[in-house]
């Protein structure tokens, strides 16, 4: 009996836990980069992150990136980093013309961001 007790509460401890996206360690810095880095109202661009940790090597693969811009859609707001430690997501514009600033975040890293130019040359 205090067995079938112990793992019903092992059970619904298992169950009570969430699981929790990897991110980047303390001392981590991320490198962005945009592809172009102008594109028409309705353009695409490449937006490009390479997640390394304090001692220059690449974050575990996995690692989840998230991003955010001020203007035109981004195709994820979420991404996973391979092997190099890089992440990619599409920034498209939506008819709308200005600045997209782009800005990526993992755990404890500074964020970066880039800038897009969209629909003004």
């Amino acid at each position: 009996m205090r067995t079938l007790a112990l793992v019903c509460a092992l059970s619904l401890l298992a169950l009570g836990c969430d699981s929790s996206d990897p991110v980047a360690p303390t001392g981590s810095i991320l490198t962005i980069s945009a592809s172009p880095s102008l594109i028409a109202s309705n353009g695409k661009s490449s937006i490009t992150v390479v997640a390394r940790k304090s001692t220059g090597f690449p974050v575990n693969p996995g690692t989840v990136v998230h991003f955010s811009t001020t203007l035109g859609t981004l195709s994820s707001d979420r991404g996973s980093t391979d092997d190099d430690g890089v992440v990619r997501v599409t920034l498209s514009g939506n008819g709308a013309a200005g600045i997209a600033t782009v800005t990526a975040l993992t755990g404890a890293a500074s964020d970066a961001s880039v800038d897009v130019v969209i629909g003004l040359s």
